[in-house]
């Protein structure tokens, strides 16, 4: 049997772990790690093959997955490893999880990086995965069915990441309730990943605790909710840097051009724009530029 274990906020990770999984031809038993109440987390058997993903937050694989990953104890299982991200970069995220596995005793076989749309800003990576990264996907599936009686150890130094990981700065992106929406049913507080969201008032989500996953935004049956705008990330920068000048500009480069920010993440300060990686020139090390996932 096949059991995969996942993270999956906005639902795009839970679609590429299912479909690697269906490509093996096996029987497949699901579990979703990602509502903060889990009633219990069942330990595959010896013989078993374990699949785990999760997302890419700034580069990492999100805390709150891991420590779920963690309380899953392996006994030499053959275990596939798969992160998710928004077209950016992995980063440390895949080396994290492998690592993360090897020292709960799986046998790791396998490991990859799938992108997908991303999970706070929909228009990058829109649709994805596609029919291309389908095939993808299936043709690592493929691979790893190759690999279930092969003996021969994984090589970890054909993992992409670094030792020690990097340190992932706060993202300052709290979801909004449009209050005329909203009818309090709690269904983001029941799925809310590290309980930031109250029943008593699901109108308001706890800063301390949101990891803008996006989790509250992908379940609400009223589309009552919507992320901060990149202006958040503005706003964190002016209030750092006074002098914000051209030298020190907020940007976004990469693939796809615009005229200005403002015609798709809806800055009001008319930065010039290319969608892929949000950037601060020369960022300190709390800036959440360069931080976010793309």
């Amino acid at each position: 049997m096949v059991h995969t274990y996942y993270f999956s906020a906005s639902n795009t990770t839970e679609k590429i772990v299912k479909a690697v999984a269906d490509n093996l031809g096996q029987e497949v038993l699901h579990h979703n790690l990602t509502p903060s109440r889990i009633a219990r987390i069942v330990n595959p058997a010896k013989d078993d093959i374990v699949i785990f993903a999760a997302p890419v937050y700034a580069g990492r694989i999100p805390v709150v997955a891991a420590e779920k990953f963690k309380k899953i104890s392996g006994a030499g299982q053959k275990c596939v490893a798969i992160v998710v991200y928004g077209n950016r970069d992995y980063d440390d995220a895949l080396i994290e999880l492998c690592d993360l596995l090897n020292d709960n005793g799986f046998n790791i076989i396998a490991a990859a990086a799938f992108v997908a749309q991303h999970s706070i800003f929909p228009k990058v990576a829109a649709l994805r995965p596609d029919a291309d990264d389908l095939k993808k996907i299936a043709d690592f599936s493929s691979d790893v069915n190759k690999s279930f009686d092969r003996e021969l150890s994984f090589d970890m130094s054909s993992v992409k990441g670094n030792r020690p990981y990097k340190t992932p700065a706060a993202i300052p992106l709290i979801p909004k309730t449009n209050k005329n929406k909203c009818n309090k049913c709690g269904k983001c507080s029941h799925e809310c990943p590290t309980g930031a969201i109250g029943l008593n008032n699901p109108r308001i989500t706890d800063p301390e605790k949101c990891i803008s996953c996006g989790r509250c935004i992908a379940v609400c049956p009223e589309n009552a909710l919507l992320p901060n705008s990149v202006d958040d990330f503005c706003n964190h920068c002016l209030s750092k840097y006074s002098n914000l000048n051209d030298s020190k500009s907020c940007k976004i480069q990469g693939q796809y051009k615009s005229p200005s920010i403002s015609q798709n993440f809806g800055c009001q300060r008319g930065h010039n724009i290319r969608l892929f990686a949000v950037y601060l020139e020369n960022p300190g090390a709390d800036d959440p530029c360069g931080q976010v996932d793309l």
